[in-house]
């Protein structure tokens, strides 16, 4: 009922915040429509003025979000608000059959690559996460490899 009440927006806002606080991943309100308004995002304050979303090369959570009505998980892109690498999380907001605004959730790349890090992998091995489009977000493998030349075509997973 929040969203469906732009006086009530401060209060979207504040749930937004402790989301933010509690998975540590920042939460952004969106108009669905061209050219796709920021209507808050909790890396500032609220009703600071604020970019259009991004446009990332490859797949964009949040057209995807808006056509498909289902969640979407966007490739990586540089966040006109962080200023750093992300990945979006673009969830729909249905009303009365339509999608007027989009949630999104955004997890900076350095945080796939902390989690990489902790895993315990064989010596030689290599690990790699990549996006929709086959870019490398964030890779760990031992100094001097070379996956592309390194790992046979029918070791990889």
């Amino acid at each position: 009922e929040l969203v469906s009440d732009p006086d009530r927006w401060p209060e979207l806002y504040r749930q937004a915040q402790n989301f933010q606080q509690s998975f540590d991943s920042h939460a952004i309100f969106a108009q669905a429509e061209e050219p796709r308004q920021m209507l808050f995002n909790t890396r500032v304050p609220f009703g600071e003025k604020l970019p259009i979303l991004p446009k990332p090369d490859g797949q964009a959570a949040a057209p995807l979000a808006v056509t498909t009505g289902r969640p979407v998980v966007g490739d990586s892109f540089i966040g006109p608000v962080a200023g750093s690498p992300l990945i979006a999380i673009a969830a729909p907001v249905k009303r009365d059959g339509r999608v007027p605004y989009i949630m999104l959730t955004t997890v900076p790349i350095a945080s796939f690559q902390k989690r990489i890090d902790l895993l315990s992998i064989p010596r030689l091995w290599a690990i790699a996460l990549v996006d929709g489009g086959g870019k490398t977000i964030v890779r760990r493998a031992p100094p001097g490899m070379d996956s592309d030349r390194d790992v046979d075509p029918e070791g990889r997973i």
